[in-house]
C-alpha cells in the first residue's frame, strides 16, 4: 500500500511539473508594449496595402480618404516621440502614401498632357512631401518650379527655383531679370546648384519654411494665393509674380495637390 501511494504521489508531481512547463511564461509590461506596437505597425502597413487595393480596383475616393487620414496620423507621429515608427519610419511611410495619393489625383483629374504633364508628375511627390513635412503649399512649389525654370528647360545645375548663392553642388553664373524702381534690369548672379530636382525642392522648402524673410507667407500657408502674394517683393521683384503663380494654380489644377492638416479631405 505504501509503495502504491508513493507511485501515485510521484505521478501527481510529474503531472504538476508537466503542466507548469507547458504554461506560457509571464510577460513583462515591456514585452506587452512591444507586442502592442508591433500590432499597431501591422495595422498601418495593412492600411497602406488596403489603399493600394483601392487604387488598383478603381475605388479612388476611398483610397483618397484613407490617404488623407493616414498622412494626418503620420504627421502627428513625427511631431512627438512616437515609439512605433520613429520619425524616419513615419516619413518613409508618408512618402509611400503621398505617391498613392498623387496617383489617385492624376486618375481623377489627369491635367495637362505631354511634356508639361510629365514635368508636373515628376515633381508632384516631392512637392507634396514638402507640404506635408514643412508646410510649403505643394501648388506654390510646383508653380514656382514652372515659372523659375521654364518647365525645367532653364535649370542648370538642377536649379528649379532660381535661389541665389552656393548650393550643395556649387553654383552657376546666370542672367537674371529683376525690377528696380519699376524698371526691368538684366544682370548676372550666382545661383545654387544641386545633384537632382528633388534636392532642389528640399532646399526650396527649407528656405521658405525657416527664413524670417518668408514669415508672412508661412502665416497664410493654408491659402496658396495669399502665400504667393507674400512672395512678391520678397522672393521675387517681379510686380506680377503672384498673379503669374495664381494663373498656374488655375491653368494646371495645382491646388489639388495641397495638403491641409486641418481639412483631411480635399
Amino acid at each position: 500500500m505504501g509503495r502504491i501511494l508513493r507511485n501515485l504521489l510521484g505521478l501527481a508531481l510529474l503531472g504538476v511539473a508537466f503542466l507548469y512547463d507547458t504554461q506560457p511564461a509571464a510577460q513583462s509590461p515591456t514585452d506587452l508594449e512591444a507586442l502592442a506596437r508591433q500590432g499597431q505597425g501591422a495595422q498601418l502597413q495593412a492600411r497602406v496595402s488596403r489603399m493600394e487595393r483601392y487604387v488598383s480596383d478603381g475605388q479612388l475616393l476611398p483610397a483618397l480618404q484613407n490617404a488623407e487620414w493616414m498622412l494626418l496620423d503620420l504627421r502627428q507621429r513625427t511631431m512627438g516621440d512616437d515609439e512605433l515608427l520613429g520619425s524616419e519610419g513615419a516619413e518613409e511611410m508618408a512618402k509611400r502614401v503621398i505617391h498613392l495619393r498623387n496617383d489617385v489625383l492624376f486618375k481623377l483629374q489627369p491635367g495637362p498632357g505631354g511634356k508639361r504633364g510629365a514635368f508636373i508628375r515628376s515633381l508632384a511627390d516631392a512637392a507634396v512631401y514638402s507640404d506635408w513635412k514643412l508646410g510649403v503649399p505643394a501648388s506654390v512649389t510646383l508653380a514656382q518650379a514652372i515659372l523659375e525654370s521654364s518647365w525645367g528647360r532653364s535649370a542648370p545645375g538642377n536649379a528649379l527655383f532660381g535661389i541665389k548663392g552656393k548650393g550643395p553642388s556649387g553654383s552657376n553664373l546666370r542672367k537674371v531679370v529683376e525690377y528696380r524702381g519699376g524698371k526691368r534690369v538684366i544682370r548676372r548672379d550666382h545661383f545654387r546648384a544641386y545633384d537632382s530636382w528633388d534636392a532642389s525642392i528640399q532646399d526650396h522648402a527649407a528656405l521658405l519654411s525657416k527664413s524670417r524673410v518668408y514669415a508672412k507667407a508661412r502665416a497664410v500657408s493654408e491659402d496658396p494665393d495669399a502665400f504667393a502674394q507674400a512672395l512678391q517683393g520678397t522672393y521675387a521683384s517681379d510686380p506680377r509674380y503672384a498673379s503669374k503663380l495664381s494663373s498656374f494654380f488655375d491653368m494646371y489644377l495645382l491646388r489639388r495637390f495641397d495638403w491641409n492638416p486641418r481639412s483631411p479631405l480635399p
